[in-house]
């Protein structure tokens, strides 16, 4: 937890989760890390932001949708495979961004072989 900082609440259907600017979660399973950076809370409900971290080999639990938001993926370092309503994308250049409209099926995969690739993940509720 991050300290000094007041922790928001976002709905999740009827379920409300605490979410925190710097908190981290790790799946290791997914060989996936996010950090928190910015909660929905803290913009009104506009957008969220995290620094997704993924190591060789790993990716997304699943294909998944966002309802009411749309993804945006910008490379940092690494390269990602993005597979965005039945097309793969990859992201191989710094700066390196894909746009996921609201209610599109999509999952993501590291496509690196040696490092550990990092991508600013937004979503920004419509």
């Amino acid at each position: 937890m991050a300290l000094g900082r007041s922790p928001v609440s976002i709905g999740v259907g009827k379920a409300t989760m605490t979410v925190q600017p710097g908190e981290v979660y790790y799946n290791p399973r997914c060989r996936e890390k996010i950090v928190i950076r910015t909660p929905a809370a803290h913009t009104g409900g506009q957008r969220s932001i995290m620094d997704l971290y993924v190591e060789p080999g790993g990716f997304a639990a699943g294909f998944h949708t966002h309802p009411f938001s749309d993804e945006r993926f910008t490379l940092v370092r690494g390269r990602l495979r993005v597979h965005v309503d039945g097309q793969d994308i990859t992201l191989n250049k710094i700066g390196q961004s894909v746009l996921i409209p609201p209610a599109t099926v999509h999952r993501w995969f590291s496509a690196s072989d040696d490092e550990v690739t990092f991508a600013l993940v937004e979503l920004r509720n419509r």
